[in-house]
């Protein structure tokens, strides 16, 4: 008796989870356009503190990630390392 080898068509998979994908990315931004009344006060204050705390986890990212890429060079033993500015 011979074995059956399981092969899965992954390309219509992908595809169709592609589609998917595009289909609710659209659905997402049309909703988000769309106009909705305010049911509250938003303080301009809390706008600008929103911006800085993103504009902050941002920064601090790409800092921890600078260190982070330097430490795998050193161990895979590149010597290339990422500096800072001068």
């Amino acid at each position: 008796m011979q074995k059956r080898k399981c092969v899965r068509n992954s390309g219509n998979a992908l595809k169709a989870a592609r589609t998917a994908f595009y289909f609710l990315a659209t659905l997402f931004l049309l909703v988000m356009a769309m106009p909705h009344p305010a049911q509250a006060y938003v303080d301009p204050g809390s706008g600008s503190m929103i911006w800085q705390i993103l504009a902050a986890s941002i920064v601090g990212s790409l800092f921890y990630l600078r260190k982070a890429v330097n430490w795998v060079r050193s161990r895979i033993g590149s010597s290339t390392r990422i500096d800072s500015v001068r």
